[in-house]
């Protein structure tokens, strides 16, 4: 009788183990994301962060949120706005749509993927966070790589500040094939925002390309070298977009022309420092 109490009592042991250990197996972390540390140069744009992948089972679908540290002088690139009307009956909400790049990455086949960015103001192109959310065509096999890129604009930074380091923190999720939940670790990304390279730069005045500390017939010169003869980078980059269209073209050059000699609208750029 003492003999099979002990049985019984042996078999219950193996059965809780077996039960406690598949539950452990389902709790184990089975993905990794990423995001790479990176060094950022001050007041440049569309700079590249590299989102990493390593994966022990397949993924399906992605919903990534990345969050800003240090949001006075540097925000995720805003690709496009779009204008909302349905998610608050009544009103206009302007969406931004943050860049993303695919190109190459395991993330390239995926039958949809956007960055959507947070509502604003449609004078103010900041993204402070931005949610990544996609659905692969076919599964991301295990394995590692890069999942994509996302895209950063730094302001300019004057080389007197100290403390040049920021963090993108990320969370979400990811699933598998059958639509389950992978169990996930999370890990944020430092960036190191080096020196403006305009010297000992105080503040960005919009349109002032050539840092001289005024805007002038010289900068129109300046970007148009910069636009079509090969000519030296603006500095910085982002006080060449005067007109509060994203990126920088002849209709900046003319928007400059019209203010120096024609008393047009002042030089607006999306942010200064």
């Amino acid at each position: 009788m003492r003999k099979r109490r002990f049985f019984l009592f042996l078999i219950s042991v193996w059965f809780f183990c077996l039960i406690g250990g598949a539950n452990l197996a389902q709790g184990q972390t089975a993905a990794y994301v990423t995001v790479v540390d990176t060094s950022l140069a001050g007041g440049d744009t569309y700079q590249q962060v590299t989102v990493f992948l390593q994966n022990d089972v397949p993924i399906k679908g992605i919903e990534l949120m990345f969050t800003l540290g240090y949001l006075a002088v540097t925000d995720f690139t805003t690709d496009r706005i779009e204008f909302d009307t349905l998610s608050v009956p009544g009103e206009t909400l302007a969406v931004r749509r943050c860049k993303i790049g695919t190109a190459g990455t395991l993330a390239q086949n995926f039958d949809w993927i956007k960055a959507h960015g947070e509502v604003g103001d449609t004078a103010f192109l900041d993204c402070n966070w931005v949610k990544v959310a996609g659905m692969a065509g076919e599964p991301i096999p295990p394995g590692s790589g890069v999942l994509f890129r996302l895209y950063l604009d730094v302001l300019c930074l004057p080389d007197t500040t100290q403390d040049r380091t920021a963090h993108i923190t990320v969370n979400g999720f990811l699933s598998d094939p059958d639509g389950k939940l992978v169990p996930t670790e999370f890990n944020f990304g430092t960036l190191w925002l080096e020196e403006t390279y305009c010297g000992d730069l105080v503040e960005c005045t919009c349109g002032d390309v050539d840092a001289s500390g005024h805007v002038s017939i010289v900068d129109v010169v300046y970007i148009i070298n910069w636009l079509f003869m090969d000519g030296p980078d603006l500095c910085p980059e982002l006080m060449g977009d005067v007109n509060l269209v994203r990126g920088i073209s002849i209709a900046d050059v003319v928007y400059l022309i019209n203010y120096l000699f024609v008393d047009g609208p002042r030089p607006v750029c999306v942010r200064k420092y």
